[in-house]
Parts: C-alpha cells; sequence; structure tokens
C-alpha cells in the first residue's frame, strides 16, 4: 500500500429508518398488500406472466391494468389468487404493518439496489453527507471568510428569479471557498478540478439483504407535536441496520481532511442542528455523539448550510425565505413558509419522521464509526 493513501473503515448503524431512493417506483397495480399478515409482496413480472398464461387469464389481466382502478390485491382475491399463491410469482416481500391498513398508499417508492436485486447504499450519499459536515465544520471555524456571501445571500434570499438558478451563485461560491484549494485551474477557481474532495474516495456499501428493509410511510410533525401522514410510502433500511463501507484519503489531493477533522465536523453539525432546529420541536430526542444525516427525506436543515451561516431569527427568515422560493408559485400559497419566522419560530416548519414499528423516527439518522 502506498503510505500516501491512509485506508479507513466506516461503519454506519441506523437508528432511524433511512432511505436511498433509486429512481423508481411501484404503482398499486404492481404490489399487493396483504391486512391479515401485514406483507407488502412485490412480483416478479415474468413469473406473473407465465403465471397467468397458464391459466389463460392474460385477457383478463389486461384489461384489469387498462380499465379498472382497484388495487392489485382486491383484483387477484376476486380470482381467487390468494397470499399463499404469490410465494410463486413474487420477487419479495416485506413488512408492512405501519401502512397495510391505510387507503391512501399508492406509489411505494423503492430503495437503490444492485444488479441481484439487493439494496445497497452507494458511496456518493455518504460523500455527499459528509461533504455537508465539512462545509459546516469549515464555516464555524472561519466565520469571517464567509461575510461577503452572508451579504449576497441577505440580499438574494427574498427574490424570485429564476428558482432553478436561486442562489447556485452564492452556493457555488460557499463551496468553492471551503473545497477548491487546489490550484490546478488558477483562472477557474470554481473548476472541478480543484476540489480536495476528489481525493476523499468512498466505496459503495457492502451488500445489504432484502431482510434489511421494510415499508414506511412518510409522516411530518410540526413545532407543536402534531403529526401529519402523507401519502408517501418508502422501502426503507430498518432501525438496527449496519452498513460498511470503505473509506480511503488520498494526502496528495486532500491534506486539509483527515479522520478527526471528519469526526469534529460531525459534532459540530450535530450540535448546531439541535440548537438551531430540531431543538426547536416539541419532545424531540436530540442525537448527542457521532450521528450522521444520509438519505432522501431527512429534510432540508441536515443538508443545507444556512444555519451554519446565520443563527437565530435571522436564520429561519431568510430560511424561510429560500424555502419558499424553490417551491412553484402554486406551492407557495399552501405551505406559507414566508411566515415560518412570525407564525412557528423555525423553518422549515416540519421535521421529517416515518412510521416504523408503530413508533415514530426521524428519517435518516445514523451512528457513524470510522476506525
Amino acid at each position: 500500500m502506498r503510505d500516501f493513501l491512509e485506508k479507513h473503515k466506516v461503519i454506519l448503524e441506523t437508528i432511524e429508518p433511512v432511505f436511498i431512493g433509486s429512481g423508481k417506483s411501484l404503482r398499486k397495480k404492481e404490489y399487493a398488500i396483504d391486512k391479515q399478515s401485514k406483507k407488502a409482496w412485490f412480483f416478479d413480472e415474468i413469473k406473473l406472466y407465465e403465471y397467468f398464461s397458464e391459466r389463460k387469464m392474460l385477457d383478463k389481466y389486461e384489461k384489469y391494468l387498462i380499465e379498472e382502478r382497484k388495487p392489485f390485491e382486491a383484483w387477484l382475491k376476486e380470482n381467487r389468487i390468494y397470499e399463499k399463491d404469490y410465494s410463486n410469482i413474487s420477487k419479495y416481500s416485506l413488512s408492512c404493518r405501519d401502512v397495510a391498513d391505510l387507503n391512501t398508499v399508492k406509489d411505494i417508492l423503492l430503495f437503490q439496489k444492485d444488479a441481484y436485486g439487493n439494496p445497497y447504499i452507494p458511496g456518493s450519499s455518504l460523500k455527499g453527507a459528509l461533504r455537508t459536515v465539512l462545509a459546516a465544520g469549515y464555516i464555524n471555524n472561519n466565520p469571517a471568510e464567509f461575510d461577503s456571501d452572508e451579504q449576497k445571500i441577505r440580499r438574494e434570499a427574498s427574490n424570485y428569479k429564476n428558482r432553478k438558478l436561486y442562489l447556485s451563485r452564492e452556493i457555488k461560491n460557499i463551496e468553492s471557498i471551503v473545497f477548491n484549494k487546489k490550484r490546478r485551474d488558477e483562472k477557474n477557481r470554481n473548476s472541478a478540478v480543484n476540489d480536495i474532495m476528489s481525493g476523499l474516495r468512498i466505496s459503495d456499501s457492502d451488500q445489504l439483504s432484502i431482510n434489511d428493509l421494510t415499508i414506511c410511510q412518510k409522516t411530518d410533525i410540526d413545532p407543536k407535536g402534531k403529526e401529519h401522514d402523507l401519502p408517501i410510502v418508502r422501502e426503507c433500511l430498518k432501525p438496527g441496520t449496519k452498513i460498511e463501507f470503505e473509506l480511503t484519503i488520498d494526502n496528495t489531493e486532500c491534506e486539509y481532511i483527515t479522520v478527526e477533522k471528519i469526526r469534529e465536523s460531525i459534532e459540530s453539525f450535530l450540535e448546531n442542528y439541535n440548537k438551531e432546529f430540531a431543538g426547536k420541536f416539541k419532545d424531540f430526542k436530540n442525537h448527542q455523539k457521532d450521528v450522521i444525516y444520509i438519505g432522501g427525506g431527512s429534510g432540508y436543515a441536515t443538508k443545507a448550510l444556512t444555519y451554519q451561516l446565520f443563527s437565530g431569527t435571522e436564520a429561519v427568515k431568510l430560511t424561510g425565505e429560500i424555502i419558499n422560493n424553490t417551491l412553484p408559485r402554486t406551492i407557495q400559497s399552501k405551505h406559507k413558509h414566508y411566515k415560518d419566522a412570525s407564525e412557528w419560530k423555525v423553518s422549515p416548519h416540519m421535521i421529517k419522521y416515518a412510521q416504523f414499528e408503530g413508533d415514530l423516527d426521524e428519517m435518516g439518522a445514523c451512528k457513524i464509526t470510522i476506525v
């Protein structure tokens, strides 16, 4: 092994459900939920075709897909196909006790899987989470370097221009200050070739098992503790799942990044997250040490740097304006994030949870160990 390549193992243990989206989903005609066993069944298209072909049911099945609106399990039952038959035509099944009795389930968002159908977490997902906490740690230690950027954000936050490019220059400049330390392209400081994170490499996780997955419903909770159930259902890793990655630090590429720096940044980010955001919600149980947020559905405050650049009432006001201006105009009047500072004293005014085994758990929190 070359001396300048520093290798470590990263172990994540999910404290709460974790969702890494594949970009794919199943509609209600593509899965079946059995209310008695509390299982969701995911079917194999080839096996399903062969099964219906043998029973001369293809025309009836095609008519169902085109003309009918009922859930698949209802149609299967009408045709005397019951859960005892599902194992012959399915890929796998998952516990769905928290959503089995709901009538609002439409699509199920699927977890990232490899070519063999097994779940895993891409290294890019963990690297993105580490990039956020490292940026936050740098800002906390070097606040004076961002004075001009803070002024620009204050000026631009309330302006609604091109939503796709909203604050993009300000964000790129902040990331450039933090990460673009190389001098390979001195004419264009923002060039990716100057980014020290290129020297931090993270493998995809070890292969996980389908048995590590469960089905969770999205639930938002407001600062007063009121639950807002939403018809969004995801495949998630269960709490208690352990995931391993290989971390390599190339000291010739990123001398500014060390394991100790990563640990300090995680601690700093978590402390700020609890103080400025999560602590504003009733009965929230703060995670105190070695916790990082990863994956989809964990919320704005786990991924953005607003609460590192600003604090207190100003941070809430600016965050509300930023979120409001990134939403379509038709949605702005519904969510009213522009009132977060005056009405809720926190922004966004919902914290992201998922229902798991009858309890509500915050999305995305993982214990992280680097050895």
